[in-house]
């Protein structure tokens, strides 16, 4: 299946249009996007941080995801690095 991923905060730095595509098993879980997306990331992004995403959370447009969780039905799902306030 095919999983559109929107990208937040630092991430959008690496692609124009704050998006990618990724293929993925059909019941695939949030963890094996995350492998997915670093791969990804590793692959096309010279200056990517695994570290950053090590951090980062999954997210459905109505609430964020745990690792164990499936993809969601709508296939969209955001990634969301950690921020800080003041």
């Amino acid at each position: 299946m095919r999983v559109e991923l929107a990208l937040f905060g630092a991430f959008r730095q690496f692609d124009p249009g704050a998006r990618i595509e990724l293929e993925l098993v059909n019941d695939a879980r949030v963890a094996d996007l995350r492998l997915a997306f670093a791969g990804y990331a590793a692959a096309h992004w010279p200056g990517f941080s695994p570290g950053l995403l090590a951090r980062s959370a999954f997210a459905s447009e109505r609430e964020v995801l745990r690792e164990s969780e499936p993809i969601p039905a709508d296939r969209r799902v955001a990634v969301l690095p950690p921020v800080s306030g003041g």
